[in-house]
Parts: structure tokens; sequence; C-alpha cells
């Protein structure tokens, strides 16, 4: 699934009225919510409708009493191409318990009620900026994670990863033959994998691969640079060895290396989710690096 789809569904409730008070004058304008999705996506189709009839897939809200007076109208569902768009009219802001603290709610030119998040919102007011309430700038929407979609102004930090993300899932997987242990590799998981080796698991060779992930606090914490991937890989195996087994993974590329020469794996993630015991793995008193 590309982060910069081309194509688009906007599922959209109906119409209602917002009011606000701006330097006492009160303000009203129709508005139509809008939830945007990929049109690869079903899962996410499924939870954007589920919003718009004003229940959560879980069931977080089942009356009409809990859900307002649109609840379980059925929206409206149409395709669009994710065409660049210029400027958004910014309504008010709120808080968000998915994807964020905060978000601006804006209004497109259609007259539909999306939000914009603290980040992006930023990345416009320094690049394009403001006038009377208006959002200059171009805008595209991208994927963010696994299940949302965001806005993003053209050329923002975001934007760039997600097109960067896009060029590297077109690549060709590198085979397994060519996969250097220590080296840090990028494919389509959230964070960069360092690959292992091969450990034996039940009679059978598979692949051993840890995430190259510790977030900022530890690092600090730690007194360790964060942008450091040997620092950021040596304390992710002294304090959280959760190595991953698997048959074989797709990666696409090759961005560093780390020294991995004295591993030697302690535990294996399997593949419920738990660990396996040291016991369980066959041969592993023998380094990692090296195996063939």
């Amino acid at each position: 699934m590309k982060r910069v789809p081309d194509k688009l569904k906007v599922i959209l409730k109906k119409e209602r009225t917002l009011t606000r008070t701006v330097m006492g004058q009160e303000q009203t304008v129709q508005v139509r919510p809008a939830f945007f999705v990929p049109d690869d996506s079903p899962e996410m189709l499924e939870t954007a409708i589920a919003w718009a009839r004003g229940y959560s897939k879980r069931g977080y809200v089942k009356s009409k009493k809990e859900g307002g007076p649109h609840f379980g109208e059925e929206p409206e569902i149409r395709e669009v191409p994710n065409d660049t768009f210029h400027a958004l009219t910014l309504w008010d802001l709120v808080h968000r318990s998915q994807g964020g603290d905060l978000a601006f709610r804006v209004l497109t030119r259609e007259g539909w009620l999306v939000d914009l998040r603290e980040d992006e919102f930023m990345q416009t007011i320094l690049s394009s900026g403001m006038r009377g309430g208006w959002l200059e700038g171009d805008f595209r929407w991208v994927r963010s994670g696994t299940s949302q979609m965001r806005i993003a102004i053209v050329g923002s930090d975001l934007y760039q990863q997600c097109l960067e993300d896009d060029k590297l899932k077109a690549r060709k997987p590198i085979l397994k033959e060519g996969l250097e242990v220590g080296g840090v590799y990028r494919g389509n998981f959230t964070h960069d994998q360092v690959y292992l080796g091969r450990v034996r698991y039940e009679g059978k060779v598979f692949q051993a691969w840890i995430a190259l992930y510790v977030d900022e606090y530890h690092m600090k914490r730690a007194g360790l640079p964060i942008d450091d991937r040997q620092a950021m890989f040596d304390y992710r195996w002294r304090c959280s060895p959760n190595v991953q087994i698997v048959k074989e993974k797709k990666v696409l590329q090759k961005v560093a290396n780390v020294h991995a020469t004295e591993i030697r794996i302690s535990r294996v993630k399997g593949w419920s989710g738990g660990f396996i015991d040291r016991e369980k793995i066959e041969g592993i008193d023998l380094p990692v690096v090296g195996e063939k």
C-alpha cells in the first residue's frame, strides 16, 4: 500500500451547522464531516463507515443517546483522486485520543470538515503562512502508520518521507543470499531491522532479526546520542533483546551496518507473540554471526 495513494474514498456525514464566537461575533457555517481512506484498504473503509454512523467497530457508542442526533445515519461514499488541493479554512482546535493530542479542524473548499494535525499546522504556518483564517499552501492526503490518513503540506518532512517510502517499496527485494550480518535494513515495516544471521529452531533454519528502535526518552536517560545506530543497537540488545525469527523477511534497502560479532541469541520472539525458551533453540551456544 502506497503512503501517498493515487485514489481515495471520502466518507461524508450529512450536513450540519457549526457555531463559534470570534471577537464577540457569532459565526456559523454548514459543513459535512469527512473521513478519507485509501481506495485499497477495506479495513480503513470499515472504520470510516462506523465513524460516520456514530459508533466504533468496538462498540464504544451503542445508542442514539450516546451518539447524538445523527447516530445511525448512513454516510455518502465518493471516490476521488488524491490530487493536490490549495488552502484550508481554519475553524477550531480539538483534542484527539488517536494519532496525537491536538488537531485543528479545517474546512476544504467543498465545505468538508477534516483534521489538520499540529505538526503539519506548524509546517504550514512557517512555510506558507495564514491570511484571514485561510491556511495557504498545497496539500495532499498521506498514510500515517497503518490505519490513519493525514493532511500533509507538500514539501513537509512528513510528505517527503512518504514519497521516499513509496520509492523504497517499488524496489526489488534483497535476496537472502545478499544479507549481511549486522546490516541495517528497511522494508515494509515500521522500524529499521538488524539482520543477526540464521538460527536453528525445531530442526529448521530461520532468519533472526531485531528492530533498531529505542525511544528518545530512554536514549537520553542512558546518556546516548539519539541518532547513533550503534549506540541504539547496543542498548536494545542489552536491555530488550527481543529477537524475531522468521522464515524470510522481505527487505528492500540496506542503510547502514552495526557491529554485532559477539551476539549470542538468548531468546527469540515466536509466532504467537510470546518468547521461545532458550532450550528450545538448537545450537544456541554458537554465535549467530558467521553461521551459514
